[in-house]
């Protein structure tokens, strides 16, 4: 089994009454993953500010945006069969959300370890970090988040 980790650069800046995708991950066409992790915290000053809702769904498209590095976080030395992409310009298509949660924008945080087997993904299926950030947050929020996952 091979376990993989990818997240966003550090501090990426939150628009405000958007809906944006932070991280999506792409399952290699014969290996399902099972999402084993989801770390998101933010960096904001508004202690008054509206909760960030932060949801984990699938996707149906890639959208347009970079590739990120997954990060083998076992000795294996198997190759990783899933990619990955952050710093999204335009938005992948959604699907299922799978789980949300809403986060305070001043320093609030997700930090999940999940049993293998209750998030799975098909192979060559999407899954994502995405965000909708309210229109009364600070302007001037900071965010980062990273995914585990194993195939």
């Amino acid at each position: 089994m091979k376990f993989g980790s990818v997240h966003t650069d550090e501090s990426y800046q939150l628009t405000i009454n958007t809906t944006e995708t932070l991280l999506q991950i792409l399952a290699g066409s014969s290996n399902p993953i099972s999402i084993r992790g989801i770390r998101f915290t933010t960096k904001g000053t508004d202690a008054l500010g509206e909760p960030i809702l932060l949801q984990l769904l699938r996707q149906t498209t890639a959208g347009t945006a970079s590739s990120a590095t997954i990060a083998k976080t076992n000795g294996t030395t198997a190759t990783i069969q899933a990619t990955a992409q952050k710093t999204f310009t335009a938005e992948p298509t959604a699907s299922d959300i799978v789980r949300m949660w809403e986060v305070h924008p001043a320093g609030g945080g997700v930090d999940l370890w999940i049993p293998p087997g209750v998030i799975e993904v098909n192979g060559a299926a999407r899954i994502a970090l995405r965000v909708i950030v309210p229109n009364a947050s600070s302007s001037a929020v900071k965010a980062t988040a990273g995914l585990d996952f194993s195939e």
